[in-house]
């Protein structure tokens, strides 16, 4: 019987996620700025899906200038 590792060779890793997006650089001010007040009033943290969820609708360039005036 042979170990399943030499059926399979060497196959290489998947690649792990490094693509940063300039929304996505939005989504983690926003998050870092809303979960800490939810946590005291004792709601579970927004997470990124949720929140992409909720601003679906809202284009990166409007998302920018609602970052800038807070």
């Amino acid at each position: 019987m042979e170990r399943l590792g030499t059926l399979f060779g060497n196959r290489a890793s998947l690649p792990k996620k490094t693509r940063r997006t300039e929304r996505g650089d939005l989504l983690d001010g926003f998050l870092a700025r809303l979960n800490p007040s939810r946590a005291k009033a004792g709601y579970p943290p927004i997470t990124r899906g949720r929140l992409n969820y909720l601003l679906a609708g809202i284009p990166t360039a409007d998302l920018l200038r609602i970052a800038q005036q807070v």
